[in-house]
């Protein structure tokens, strides 16, 4: 081998390594999560944190960030209290979707609708609504009831959402 070649392999090598380095760092620094955004959600690919089904409805769909950026991901409202409740994690932010624009809303802030007549996955017959308005209107549709999210949370802890859980019995 002449000392032409060997330098050659040593600099693609140092190249190589070199690319592999910047890869990692860059995929490391664009790995944190921003804990003020909503999460993605790919529709039809991502699977729910608790029962392991499709996310398919973004109108259902909830997530929440936890304080170390963790992101959980569910098909339903529903579906994200209970996962909340078992796991008891230290939770920084909750979202959930509009019903009607499927825009992401904080939970916090967002306006509860429940009703037996409301169909969503696993059947808890739990929706949000962005503003207080829509909640009254979603309300009125469904012969429902507007919740805030202390008032939903409770119900959660009482065991009102669990899966199978019949509304109104």
């Amino acid at each position: 081998m002449n000392t032409k070649s060997a330098i050659e392999r040593v600099r693609r090598a140092g190249a190589l390594l070199f690319a592999g380095v910047a890869v990692a760092v860059l995929v490391a620094c664009g790995s944190k999560v921003d804990l003020e955004a909503p999460p993605e959600i790919i529709y039809g690919r991502d699977l729910c944190d608790q029962c392991g089904m499709s996310i398919d409805e973004a109108r259902f769909a909830a997530s929440y960030i936890t304080e170390s950026g963790e992101t959980r991901r569910f098909e339903s409202i529903g579906d994200m209290l209970a996962y909340d409740l078992e796991h008891d994690e230290a939770v920084y932010r909750y979202w959930v979707h509009d019903y009607e624009t499927e825009a992401w809303v904080r939970g916090d802030e967002a306006f509860y609708i429940l009703s037996d007549k409301i169909v969503t996955p696993m059947g808890v017959g739990l929706i949000a609504s962005a503003t207080g308005e829509g909640a009254e209107a979603l309300a009125s549709r469904w012969d429902g009831t507007v919740l805030k999210f202390d008032n939903v949370m409770t119900l959660a802890a009482g065991g009102h959402f669990e899966h199978g859980h019949e509304m109104g019995n």
